[in-house]
């Protein structure tokens, strides 16, 4: 296999990837939605110099969700191996600093409607500041 080949194999499997996380997004959104909650931002850039991006964020409120899928590839995932690990806690320290509150969830939490309960125990007293914003 050469150099293209796998230059090629490798970018269908980040399409891939990116496919699989925003159905699990949209399900979560589709959650968040039933549940009464206000709708998250996608892709929001949380710390502009770094443009460092939330799966899903409440801007307002400052709390954001992070969808974690690979957990059932061998090795695991980008978010549970070595570099990809280590930016995401760093990218996590910065936010927290920042006072970014950041949950992250794999598709088995979204499937079974944890991650919406944690979402909107997070969102909390924050839901009317985030309605009022969006009436703006």
């Amino acid at each position: 296999m050469d150099v293209a080949d796998l230059t090629a194999r490798q970018q269908l499997g980040k399409a891939r990837a990116r496919a699989q996380r925003e159905r699990w997004e949209a399900l979560l959104i589709q959650h968040v939605r039933a549940a009464g909650l206000p709708a998250p931002v996608r892709e929001y850039v949380f710390l502009p110099p770094r443009k460092w991006r939330l799966d899903l964020a409440w801007p307002e409120v400052r709390v954001g969700v992070e969808v974690d899928g690979g957990e059932w590839l061998p090795g695991g995932g980008r978010h549970q191996r070595g570099l990809g690990y280590r930016r995401d806690r760093e990218r996590d320290a910065h936010a927290l600093i920042a006072g970014w509150r950041i949950l992250r969830v794999v598709p088995a939490q979204i499937r079974s409607g944890e991650a919406v309960g944690w979402v909107g125990a997070l969102l909390g007293a924050g839901v009317g500041r985030i309605r009022e914003a969006a009436r703006g």
